[in-house]
């Protein structure tokens, strides 16, 4: 049963392509949380910890 599985889903190949294709134009879902991420460094840096912002 493992050989057929194997044989029917290579998730290798297809895992390696997708991966990739999403990383280089990454969705409004992942810009969004990179914007939160850098409004919260930003917020920090106003704290006093201005060596994560830069």
């Amino acid at each position: 049963m493992s050989d057929q599985a194997h044989s029917n889903q290579p998730p290798e190949p297809k895992a390696g392509a997708a991966e990739p294709a999403e990383r280089v134009e990454p969705s409004q879902e992942e810009l969004r949380k990179r914007y939160l991420e850098q409004q919260r460094r930003m917020r920090c840096a106003g704290c006093g910890e201005s060596e994560e912002y830069f």
